[in-house]
């Protein structure tokens, strides 16, 4: 007569082990879900570095956007042929507009190192978020040989009897251009800036009273 060997299993071994295979369960369960988010996490990270997808809520590095100076209607070039100056010959006055301790001197002497000739440098309180160039009828050539050095200046015409002109840059101003990079060359004439008039139809800016420094030049500027 043949006999049942098999014991019956102790309800606490069969409690014990049922805890085992509910917590492998569970396991399988996260690391199942872990590794699907991880590898959602990786194709969205993919098409966000293709372009395919926008990050949401994306924002440029700089929070502080500086905008342009406003449009100001050049003078055109005497009979739109004028070559450029002599750098020696462009006698410039820089004055700082921002609150950058040191941006009128770091400018000039930038200038001075291609052969400018300054004048002064100093303060002023303007409304100039970039660069501006206050030039007299004596001084076209001048201001377009000057503003060639200068990314997004603005040209503004003024009463003034003489040659010289003015550089005012502002909290936005970086730098001039590469030094290379200038489109001037010796003897070419210069074309003339978008938007030009003859300086016969454009109504001057009152001339600067004195053109002087708010404070001291080798101090503050």
């Amino acid at each position: 007569m043949a006999t049942n060997d098999k014991q019956p299993v102790d309800p606490v071994v069969r409690a014990r082990r049922q805890r085992i295979r509910r917590k492998r369960a569970r396991q399988s369960v996260v690391f199942g879900v872990l590794i699907a988010a991880m590898a959602l996490a990786a194709l969205g990270a993919v098409a966000i570095y293709n372009g395919a997808v926008s990050m949401p809520f994306a924002r440029g590095f700089s929070s502080t956007v500086i905008p342009a100076d406003d449009p100001i209607v050049p003078a055109c070039l005497v009979e739109g042929k004028e070559k450029p100056i002599g750098y020696k010959k462009v006698r410039v006055r820089v004055y700082n507009a921002s609150e950058r301790r040191g941006l009128a001197a770091t400018t000039a002497k930038s200038l001075e190192e291609r052969g400018f000739t300054i004048l002064a440098t100093g303060n002023v309180k303007t409304g100039v978020q970039n660069a501006k160039i206050a030039y007299g009828a004596k001084g076209v050539g001048r201001a377009y040989t000057l503003a060639a050095q200068i990314p997004g200046v603005v040209l503004q015409y003024d009463a003034r009897t003489n040659a010289q002109i003015d550089l005012t840059v502002g909290q936005g101003f970086d730098g001039l251009i590469p030094e290379d990079e200038v489109k001037l060359e010796t003897g070419v004439p210069m074309n003339n800036l978008p938007g030009c008039q003859p300086l016969a139809e454009l109504t001057p800016a009152p001339a600067p009273a004195s053109a002087a420094p708010t404070e001291d030049a080798t101090a503050s500027s």
